[in-house]
């Protein structure tokens, strides 16, 4: 998550800092959508490689959906389609479009570099080895600042392009450290699994997998509505600028809890693990909600937006505003993760495609009722998310107890 803040320090150092903050605000939203099929393979990895063969199985799905992935990025970024989403369904002004074109070409593989360092990602983590994982991510770290620095200092291009370069080489990174990181597991311990009584097959991993991915595809919508709803409401150039330095405060800040949903499905199978797993989503919870808190009421949130983003003063007004209201955010994040990762482990994924589905459309509702109302963009952004937020937890908690109080009536 510290990868975002990075960028954004690199882009607030350039000319034209909030154009091309809206610009890959806009690249980056769109990005997400197409790669929306592979997020979830990390937890479809924990889940089902169980074998050899499952893990050849999952191997060529991963492969599948990159390249269907790269295949749909390139239609989208290299032809009309890119016009006909961000000006057509998104109604973005043309100076953010046309500062978009070329950071969205530049992605071309970012969305197949996530899926195979996902896939790797979730065998590591299903076998233990989650410390690989963190010095994968810590890798990928290091080379976006690299890049981004370097291609600061080189000063040649704008900053939106800028940050999809280094996001670019940043997952390849990673994707590469990981594969490495995989190797000796695949030597000495894949090979040597149990056998399947029945060998997974590519009609079961989709009919595992299409909820996960439905679920991220209506998580990951979320943002380009978000930006179509600010286009249409006053300031709209201002509030699309600080909106993304809205949302990625909070999602650094979110991302502890993040995690939860993958160690949930790891360890939900040992049932004195359970009721400890609740009180850790718990506590992750609160404490980050309490630190988001935090980083309004000191000069924390301040100290960011004017030494390292950089931002004019009217900016950070917006961002002040937008991380306020969403503080309770971790909280939600937190929870939720707790519950959809219980929800996986017993092999629930179309609950937790409805939750989602509930998601959505609250959040849509709500950013309907501010456009309408013509209410502060700012206040309509992160209000939709936080309320939407809420109302998915509560769907995957009744679900989550629902089932528990079957099983323990059995």
């Amino acid at each position: 998550m510290l990868e975002g803040p990075a960028i954004q320090s690199v882009m607030g150092r350039l000319p034209h800092t909030a154009l091309n903050l809206a610009a890959f605000g806009l690249t980056f939203s769109i990005s997400l959508i197409i790669e929306s099929p592979v997020i979830m393979l990390i937890s479809t990895a924990i889940a089902l490689v169980d074998s050899e063969q499952a893990y050849y199985a999952l191997r060529r799905f991963t492969i599948q959906l990159a390249v269907w992935c790269t295949v749909v990025s390139g239609l989208v970024a290299f032809t009309p389609g890119f016009d006909f989403v961000a000006s057509k369904l998104m109604g973005q002004p043309h100076e953010i479009i046309e500062a978009a074109r070329t950071p969205l070409r530049i992605m071309l593989f970012w969305a197949g570099a996530i899926a195979w360092r996902r896939f790797y990602q979730g065998v590591l983590v299903r076998y233990k080895q989650t410390r690989k994982v963190s010095v994968g991510t810590g890798i990928r770290l290091t080379s976006a600042i690299i890049t981004g620095y370097s291609l600061l200092y080189w000063g040649k291009i704008p900053g939106a392009q800028v940050a999809a370069w280094t996001v670019e080489v940043a997952v390849i990174t990673e994707a590469i450290a990981i594969t490495l990181f995989a190797l000796p597991l695949l030597r000495t311990e894949i090979p040597y699994l149990p056998k399947r009584k029945e060998p997974l097959t590519a009609r079961a991993i989709w009919q595992f997998h299409l909820p996960l991915a439905a679920t991220t595809l209506l998580t990951l919508l979320a943002q380009p509505l978000t930006a179509s709803a600010l286009a249409r409401l006053v300031f709209r150039d201002k509030t699309l600028a600080a909106w993304p330095v809205v949302y990625m405060v909070l999602l650094v800040i979110r991302g502890w809890g993040f995690s939860l949903q993958e160690i949930t499905i790891a360890q939900a199978g040992y049932e004195e693990a359970r009721p400890t797993l609740r009180r850790f989503a718990s506590l992750v919870g609160w404490a980050t909600s309490v630190f988001a808190l935090l980083v309004v009421i000191t000069p924390l949130l301040s100290l960011y937006t004017n030494k390292v983003l950089r931002l004019s003063l009217d900016l950070q007004s917006y961002v002040f505003v937008g991380v306020t209201i969403g503080c309770l955010m971790p909280l939600f994040t937190s929870l939720s993760s707790w519950a959809r990762g219980l929800l996986v482990h017993r092999g629930m994924t179309k609950a937790v495609y409805r939750g989602m589905g509930i998601n959505l459309t609250g959040h849509i509702t709500l950013l309907v009722i501010g456009v309408a109302l013509r209410l502060p963009g700012m206040w309509v952004a992160a209000i939709a998310f936080s309320v939407a937020s809420a109302l998915e937890y509560l769907y995957l908690l009744r679900c989550a107890n629902a089932h528990e109080v079957a099983a323990a009536s059995a």
